[in-house]
Order: structure tokens, then sequence, then C-alpha cells
């Protein structure tokens, strides 16, 4: 999590919630490390 903006609703929230998507730009799979913009970070509630 690169977005230090983040932090305060964090520090409210809890809990780090990560949404990506599983195919690159081909229809093929991602692996290994996943980078933005193929994940996107907010700060959510467990449940």
């Amino acid at each position: 999590m690169n977005d230090p903006r983040l932090y305060p609703r964090l520090a409210r929230d809890g809990l780090p919630v990560g949404r990506l998507g599983l195919t690159d730009a081909q229809g093929g799979p991602l692996c290994a490390r996943v980078e933005p913009p193929h994940i996107t970070w907010t700060a959510g509630r467990a449940g």
C-alpha cells in the first residue's frame, strides 16, 4: 500500500481491503507480484 492518503481511513476503519483482477490485458492469468493499477486499496470493515 503506497498511498499515504489511505492511512487516516485505516486508522479509523482498521482493515485494508485489496481488490484486483486476476487476468492481464491479454486475458492471461496474473501471477507473482501484483502492482497498481492491477490492485487498488481501500479501507473497510471486517464482515
